[in-house]
């Protein structure tokens, strides 16, 4: 991988931008929590382009501040406090020739938690999916680690917990969210679901792997596709007569159900012979601005060719 400095920043702060990724690589291992947990094509892409990636040091920057502050509360640690303290783990459980690497950031007693430097929408919206995952996949690799030590300590485990520390809080936000850390329960799994997931994610990339090939394109999920809202055309308007926000709605049916009831009621003259309810999807932000291997990616190249026909 190689860097660009559009932004021109300081040596010091591009050095540890380079440092902070190679931290955050698998170790002795196949693939790290994160590489498993993701896109097989983003995994074959990166080995198929490792030498011709290249990256500005500024996108680098959030990942600079949440490492940082990683790296403080390791410091400030101490014996006792907790029993794994920013410490790798790695398991060969699951497929002897498939080893997998996760670190663990801090497990006490019966709890793993996990620190996480982000945004105040992140809080708004719950706990992401994908940090579920994570920490079910932490705890079960402990389960299951090759250190016989870390795997005692998982018997204890029965919560879990995002550290979901704000970047961008402030008195605005008080009223939803009243202090600028947040601690977030996150669903444990029964060990048989997590050892299944674990086991579906090393079959779906040791596939890829096998097949020489290109891997089928990133599912709507990896490349951060979410249903946004759904809309009430009619045939005459370039503009919906009505949108209904699906994060106003307990669910996507929930909103398919009041647009239709919009519809049914011939609110602004739509009716069901000349409108249509449709469930509208955001742009692939994933892919658009966050990965770093599309422009190697021919699924991305090719929607993006065809303008707006990115779904």
């Amino acid at each position: 991988m190689r860097y660009t400095n559009n932004s021109n920043l300081p040596a010091p702060v591009c050095r540890a931008i380079e440092w902070v990724d190679s931290r955050h690589s698998k170790g002795e291992a196949e693939l790290s929590c994160t590489g498993l947990k993701d896109s097989p094509l983003i995994d074959y892409l990166k080995n198929l382009h490792v030498e011709d990636i290249v990256v500005d040091y500024a996108s680098r920057l959030w990942s600079l501040y949440g490492t940082i502050m990683h790296s403080i509360l390791s410091n400030f640690s101490v014996e006792g406090d907790g029993q794994l303290l920013e410490e790798k783990v790695y398991s060969a459980y699951y497929d002897p020739e498939f080893r997998i690497s996760g670190e663990i950031d801090y497990l006490v007693g019966n709890k793993v938690a996990d620190y996480k430097f982000t945004s105040s929408w992140n809080v708004l919206a719950g706990v992401k999916e994908e940090w579920e995952e994570q920490l079910n996949i932490y705890i079960d690799m402990l389960r299951h680690s090759d250190n016989p030590e870390q795997a005692k300590l998982a018997e204890a485990i029965d919560s879990a917990d995002i550290c979901a520390m704000l970047r961008d809080w402030g008195p605005r936000l008080k009223a939803q969210i009243p202090d600028q850390v947040v601690m977030m329960p996150v669903k444990v799994w029964e060990p048989a679901k997590a050892e299944a997931f674990i086991k579906e994610r090393i079959a779906l990339h040791k596939a890829a792997r096998a097949l020489g090939t290109m891997p089928p394109e990133c599912s709507e999920k990896e490349r951060w596709i979410r249903e946004e809202d759904v809309a009430v055309q009619k045939e005459s308007n370039k503009t919906p007569s009505k949108c209904f926000k699906i994060k106003d709605f307990d669910d996507v049916k929930s909103a398919v159900e009041a647009a239709n009831a919009y519809v049914a009621n011939g609110e602004k003259g739509c009716t069901e012979s000349n409108s249509t309810v449709r469930v509208r999807k955001t742009d692939p932000r994933r892919c658009i601005d966050y990965c770093d291997v599309a422009e190697f990616c021919p699924y991305y190249q090719h929607r993006k060719e065809e303008g707006d026909g990115w779904l």
